[in-house]
């Protein structure tokens, strides 16, 4: 069954979603049942509608995260250049939970880095150079 606007759908449920709708237009069609077009007409827009503001926000979050990286290149990685980062990933509750070292915070999924480290999900240590590091570091 469809449901509009409960849950953030996967996109292969939201394609599935679209086909439902897609027959069911196509099925009110046939029976010429105008109110059956006008509910999917507004359920479409419903979609559409979500869909832009989805995009909106994803579009500000990301100039707001190009902003606070420009800074921190700019700044060269200076503590002032880093409370901007700091100010933008807190605001999203994106910052790595206290304790985590920076090679954690790089392996551990997005999703994962609001919460406590899981360290069984964490790199193991040991295994890990003690002087590591990343690519993009050695140019800060």
């Amino acid at each position: 069954m469809l449901q509009l606007g409960l849950t953030r759908p996967s996109a292969d449920s939201a394609v599935a979603d679209l086909r439902e709708l897609y027959v069911r237009l196509l099925e009110a069609d046939d029976r010429g049942d105008v109110v059956a077009l006008a509910r999917i007409g507004w359920s479409l827009f419903a979609i559409i509608a979500q869909t832009q503001e989805t995009e909106r926000e994803a579009v500000g979050r990301l100039n707001q995260l190009r902003g606070a990286a420009c800074a921190v290149v700019a700044g060269r990685g200076s503590p002032a250049s880093l409370a901007l980062l700091r100010h933008v990933l807190a605001g999203q509750g994106w910052l790595p939970s206290p304790g985590v070292t920076p090679l954690q915070a790089v392996a551990a999924p997005q999703s994962d880095w609001a919460a406590p480290p899981d360290q069984a999900a964490l790199p193991d240590q040991a295994a890990l150079p003690d002087q590591a590091v990343l690519p993009d570091q050695a140019a800060l």
